[in-house]
């Protein structure tokens, strides 16, 4: 989920109705309001499991592989501290303690993949990134 801070109210009601219907999903924000704050963020509301601070193209990248590595159990996933601490640009709990690990570097360039499904675009900091095609209930992982 990824949210400027005027639509956070509804990316809560959105990771609220995706946890209520989808029990065993991994929650994550991302976007401008996670990146701006993102300790306050992750205190104040249960409905995420993971927030993503900074540009989200490689940290989203590297969640989704580690998660795969879980088989994607979501619980074993979260209490694996260690991975989660190994992953750049996140903020995660670890019981009632927030967690955050140290800032991503800016993508300079993101070169064409054959993996990548959707279109290449310049994000705001002028780095290529690129636009994944996501459901409603899942991401396709292509390994």
């Amino acid at each position: 989920i990824s949210a400027l801070t005027s639509m956070f109210h509804r990316a809560v009601e959105f990771a609220k109705d995706a946890k209520q219907q989808m029990p065993g999903s991994l929650i994550m924000l991302g976007g401008h309001h996670a990146s701006i704050m993102p300790e306050e963020t992750m205190s104040g509301f249960d409905c995420f499991d993971l927030l993503c601070k900074g540009e989200g193209e490689c940290t989203l990248t590297e969640i989704l592989n580690e998660y795969k590595k879980h088989n994607f159990d979501k619980e074993a996933f979260l209490k694996n501290t260690s991975a989660l601490s190994g992953v750049n640009g996140i903020v995660y709990k670890d019981g009632a303690k927030i967690c955050s690990t140290v800032d991503r570097a800016l993508i300079e360039e993101v070169p064409p993949s054959r993996h990548t499904r959707g279109a290449g675009y310049r994000n705001g900091s002028g780095s290529n990134a690129h636009a994944y095609r996501l459901s409603s209930s899942y991401i396709e992982i292509v390994s």
